[in-house]
């Protein structure tokens, strides 16, 4: 029995001395700036169900870009300049990159999320909740409200409209889809397009009106004369008739034509 507990005390003891002699190398490669990276680790945050940041494809674009990693030492790692390479991807709002002491590098990303997807002469875009546009992503689409015709904005930009005009405009939308998102009027809205005119026109599931909506902000005061509209000025028509555009832009207007 003696011998026994001998042999588990001797044990232990060896043991703790390869954790202290494991711990002492990885103590001074650190100092040495020696440590190696082992692995590459990519986390993507924000997808809100969909993703249009892959961890492949950026383990694949950081290799191409720096070479391979795997087994570079710590101090030949550039983590800034990785961390800039990948905040360029059009669909990554930020990022951080860093090595943990097991030896690993990685690449936290924040990824972009549409509230909008934008159409114009054939060329679509999204835009963020912070009114920033990046192009659509060929990985998935997201199911977010669709605007279309005379944009005063231009889908080819990657970042904020050139114009004041366009910016104002686009965080007005912004403020309508949060609305719209966030309202009954989700599941009832079928398009929305900007006219000739530059009035968002907008078009519902269950009528073939064009509520002409104006300017995209005022929204609840302009939802609920479109509500009025629906409940109390149409059921009054005589069967089979309808008007074909009923405008809201106007403050405490309904004009039906």
């Amino acid at each position: 029995m003696k011998n026994v507990l001998k042999i588990v005390v001797a044990t232990l003891i060896c043991a703790a001395l390869l954790a202290i002699m494991g711990w002492s190398y990885i103590s001074g490669a650190e100092a040495d700036g020696d440590v190696r990276c082992r692995h590459i680790n990519v986390c993507v945050n924000g997808s809100h169900g969909e993703s249009f940041v892959a961890p492949d494809e950026v383990k694949d674009a950081v290799s191409k870009q720096f070479g391979n990693i795997i087994g570079k030492a710590e101090r030949d790692i550039d983590l800034v300049a990785i961390e800039k390479f990948v905040n360029e991807r059009s669909a990554v709002r930020s990022s951080e990159v860093y090595m943990t002491r097991d030896s690993v590098l990685n690449i936290s990303i924040e990824q972009r999320y549409p509230v909008l997807r934008l159409y114009k002469n054939g060329v679509g875009c999204y835009c963020d909740c912070n009114g920033n546009l990046f192009p659509l992503q060929g990985r998935t689409t997201a199911r977010v409200m669709i605007v279309d015709g005379a944009l005063p904005v231009n889908p080819n930009i990657n970042g904020k409209p050139d114009s004041k005009k366009g910016r104002i405009w686009l965080n007005k939308m912004v403020g309508l889809a949060d609305y719209v998102n966030h309202s009954a009027w989700k599941n009832r809205i079928n398009q929305m397009s900007v006219d000739e005119h530059g009035d968002l026109v907008l078009y519902l599931r269950d009528t073939r009106e064009r509520f002409i909506f104006g300017t995209p902000d005022d929204a609840k005061d302009k939802f609920e004369r479109i509500e009025t509209y629906l409940t109390s000025v149409k059921p009054g028509l005589e069967e089979g008739k309808s008007y074909s555009s009923v405008n809201v832009k106007f403050e405490n207007q309904l004009v039906c034509r």
